[in-house]
């Protein structure tokens, strides 16, 4: 389990010391049906969705976010954690829809009125 006590959160395992890459590919072993391609499509409706995310600190156990928009290349994402100090420049995201998991890597866009934009290719 991570240290975020959602739903989604307790689904997936402890990272540990495990490098984005390396927690990726064991989460991809686990939960390769709730991977998705068309992000866009899935994800970017009036849904509000949890996220668990990681930063590359290997140290970092994820934190819990809500899905709060879609911009043409950024999901924006707003988090209840009071003093989120993690840097997100690169990062590992897990999104929560119910009925699938998504999963993917995403680089730091900014940070405005506490909600962040994650650039994700969004389409192709």
């Amino acid at each position: 389990m991570t240290s975020d006590d959602t739903e989604l959160g307790m689904m997936l395992p402890m990272r540990g010391t495990l490098s984005l890459v390396e927690y990726y590919e064991i989460i991809i072993g686990e939960f390769r049906d709730g991977i998705f391609d068309k992000i866009p499509d899935i994800l970017c409706t009036d849904k509000r969705c949890d996220a668990v995310i990681f930063s590359a600190d290997e140290m970092d156990g994820g934190t819990h976010f809500y899905l709060d928009g879609c911009e043409t290349d950024s999901l924006i994402f707003r988090s209840n954690a009071l003093g989120i100090e993690e840097d997100y420049k690169k990062s590992l995201i897990f999104i929560d829809q119910g009925d699938a998991i998504c999963m993917f890597f995403s680089d730091f866009k900014y940070l405005f009125k506490g909600r962040y934009w994650l650039f994700v290719r969004l389409s192709g």
